[in-house]
Order: C-alpha cells, then sequence, then structure tokens
C-alpha cells in the first residue's frame, strides 16, 4: 500500500491560501474603513467641518443683529435730535449751556 504523502508544497499551499481567504478581506475591509473614517472627505473631517461652519453661521448671526441695532440708532440719529442731543451727552460728554449734569461714579472717558 502506497501512502500519499504530504509535501512541503502542499503545507505553503494551504498557508497561502488561508491568507487570501483570511487576511487578505480583512485588510481590505480595515482599509476601506479606514478611508471613510480617515480619507480626504473622511467622516471625521465632515465633523470638522460642520463644527466650522455652524460656529460660522453663529457669528453671521451675531453680526446681523448687531447691524440691525446699528440701522436702528443711525435713523434715530437722522430723525430724532432728542436721540442726537442725548447721544453726543452720553458718548461726547457733551452738553448743551446751561443744562446740568450729574454724574455717578465712574471715570472720564
Amino acid at each position: 500500500m502506497v501512502r500519499p504523502s504530504v509535501g512541503f508544497s502542499s503545507g505553503v499551499h494551504v498557508v497561502v491560501r488561508r491568507l487570501v481567504w483570511n487576511v487578505l478581506p480583512v485588510s481590505l475591509v480595515l482599509g476601506v474603513v479606514g478611508m471613510f473614517l480617515l480619507g480626504e472627505d473622511g467622516l471625521i473631517d465632515r465633523s470638522s467641518v460642520k463644527q466650522r461652519l455652524y460656529a460660522t453661521q453663529t457669528k453671521v448671526k451675531q453680526a446681523r443683529a448687531e447691524n440691525e441695532v446699528l440701522r436702528s440708532r443711525i435713523l434715530m440719529l437722522r430723525s430724532d435730535p432728542r436721540f442726537v442731543k442725548r447721544s453726543a451727552a452720553e458718548h461726547l460728554l457733551m452738553a448743551e449751556e446751561g443744562s446740568t449734569i450729574y454724574r455717578f461714579g465712574g471715570s472720564l472717558r
């Protein structure tokens, strides 16, 4: 009776087959997941872009609100002489002749 010999080449064949069927798919899956997370348009990059977008949108809203306040102030300065006098008194420390100025603490500007 002749026994089939299991040689060195069949052992190498088994190792190569295991590498191809086990290690290669796992490495491909890890590569795809890595690209999904860390790639140029990856999930992490998109998250940081969204955070910057939200921060910028908040700044834009604040600037618009400030612009609206300034717009209404300009309108009042153009149309209401009492507002002009009061604004001059507050910001420029000016008053009409004969007016009494009350000052409560704080330093002069």
